[in-house]
């Protein structure tokens, strides 16, 4: 098996301070129901929530109770049981910098937690003791008392079984849950559950099945292999939540390390690296082949970290079925170190397309395609190409994004699209756009640096340097001092972008700031949640 990547660039990762919040912030949770009782301690399901300013300590409340045990507390990560007593309704965290948000809700429903572990036993096990769980996956799951609403908890280690029917470490295959109970899949919470890929021919896989289903917290070591995290066409209500996927590679056909194609998809805060193939291979692919009730919709991609793709884009969004796909929102996503494109809006896109607090950086990296004979040519860090494309691009960071020098290599890339709107974008360094926008647009207070004149089509362009405060480890916040000149020139959007990339809330000034980050105009506010690359 050749070699599934080339590096070039030595990494560091870092995590940027976070302190100071006026007030914690709660971005997403992995399970939005689950039951209240059984399970470890008898206070049922695991409940991870992840956002920002939660400080050392606090308390989760769930429609104003507390909830009974809490399982580890970060400042961006807390996971509870809710525990008896607790009734569905709003989440809120009370920390030192006082209570959150309170838009993510909890709702209580029936069901069975199952624990898997490697010194399980599928004989002796029993439903909701933690110290007797059962020892496969998927005989788990296959069990005729797990159904709606049901968790299955896998506790840590490297897990290598095989599921042969499908040759999958497991498959959610000839069950469904319901809109009101889904099942659920996931890893312990505060342990390190990898899927170390030996014979596998697939990784998490679905068929068969309408959806309502939750896959969150598992580790995937592909080994060189195309096994993914891969949904049936045609599946309703999934989440895919905090899952790390590595080391796939493939060279025939085309898929991506999480793929699929359905209705009311939610992939939330993946870690999707060191992927790749030929250019069809790529980090996240959702597509057309759910031809079902109108064909793909709602599908929302957040918060994830996709980097050093070798093959393909970052994020595509296509189809070869001509069903529309409409409805797809990619926002909060850092993306950085792709062979080709960051972001695709392609063919069988159609309406409700948007992008937004969104940061992608050196796209187009020939550095990084290969090794396959199919690699595919030129990039940049969002691409428009279907005639009916409908999209709206706000407030996102995009810079070197045509690190490979090409003709066809920009920033925006305008293939064919029947509108868009691009406003309060920041393009720096390399080419800004190849291509004619469509005729039917609204593109103004863009900043534009690194590449000569504002384009003629951005009827208020903003120019010069954005001030980032320091470049040399991808840290694209704005300088307050001196003044960015991305501070306070965006466009007023309304409500159509509430925060930014941090999670702070926009504007802060006078006005919104152009770019992914938002700043105070007097002092930096607090970072959230971001990881700043080190070249």
């Amino acid at each position: 098996m050749p070699m599934q990547f080339i590096r070039t660039l030595t990494l560091t990762l870092l995590l940027f301070p976070l302190a100071g919040f006026a007030a914690p912030r709660i971005l997403y949770t992995d399970i939005v129901t689950g039951p209240n009782t059984g399970g470890e301690g008898n206070n049922g399901a695991y409940l991870t929530i992840f956002g920002n300013g939660f400080g050392a300590s606090g308390t989760v409340t769930i429609n104003g109770i507390a909830a009974a045990s809490v399982k580890q507390w970060t400042d961006t990560k807390i996971t509870v049981q809710p525990g008896s007593a607790v009734t569905s309704g709003a989440i809120k965290v009370t920390s030192g910098g006082g209570d959150s948000n309170t838009d993510q809700t909890f709702t209580v429903v029936p069901g069975k937690i199952f624990f898997v572990s490697l010194t399980g036993n599928d004989s002796t096990c029993v439903a909701g003791d933690i110290a007797r769980p059962c020892r496969n996956i998927q005989n788990t799951f296959n069990r005729s008392d797990f159904g709606p609403g049901d968790h299955i908890v896998v506790r840590g280690g490297n897990w290598s079984d095989e599921y042969t029917r499908y040759g999958s470490f497991f498959s959610v295959v000839d069950k469904s849950g319901t809109a009101a109970a889904p099942m659920v899949i996931m890893g312990y919470p505060t342990e390190t559950v990898t899927l170390v890929r030996t014979t596998q021919d697939r990784g998490i896989h679905s068929w068969n099945t309408a959806g309502h289903f939750v896959i969150a917290n598992f580790h995937l070591d592909a080994r060189q292999w195309g096994v993914s995290i891969g949904l049936t066409p045609g599946t309703v209500d999934v989440r895919v939540v905090n899952n790390e996927v590595f080391n796939f590679y493939e060279d025939s056909g085309g898929a991506a390390a999480i793929d699929g194609s359905g209705k009311q998809y939610r992939i939330f805060g993946n870690h999707v690296h060191d992927n790749g193939g030929s250019k069809l291979y790529h980090g996240l692919y959702f597509d057309s082949r759910d031809t079902t009730n109108g064909g793909p919709d709602d599908i929302e991609i957040a918060y994830n970290h996709i980097h050093h793709q070798t093959g393909g884009r970052g994020i595509q969004i296509y189809g070869d079925t001509g069903t529309p796909i409409k409805n797809v929102r990619i926002h909060h996503n850092l993306i950085h170190d792709i062979a080709l494109d960051g972001i695709l809006f392609a063919r069988d896109t159609t309406t409700g397309l948007k992008a937004y607090n969104n940061v992608v950086y050196r796209t187009a990296v020939a550095a990084l395609r290969g090794p396959s004979a199919d690699i595919g040519t030129s990039g940049g860090c969002i691409r428009f190409d279907n005639p009916a494309t409908d999209a709206e691009v706000y407030n996102n960071t995009f810079a070197d994004c045509a690190v490979d020098g090409d003709v066809d290599s920009a920033a925006f890339r305008f293939d064919s699209a029947a509108r868009v709107v691009i406003r309060n974008n920041i393009a720096s360094g390399g080419k800004y756009y190849v291509g004619t926008p469509p005729a039917n647009r609204t593109i103004s207070n863009n900043l534009w640096f690194g590449a000569g004149t504002a384009p003629s089509w951005d009827t208020a362009p903003v120019t010069g340097d954005p001030l980032f405060i320091d470049v040399s480890v991808k840290n694209y916040r704005l300088q307050t001092s001196p003044l960015s000149p991305a501070i306070d020139r965006g466009f007023a959007l309304n409500g159509a972008v509430t925060d930014d990339f941090d999670g702070n809330v926009r504007p802060q000034g006078s006005a919104y700031d152009i770019g992914a980050f938002e700043s105070s105009g007097t002092t930096l506010p607090a970072p959230r949640n971001v990881r700043v690359i080190k070249n």
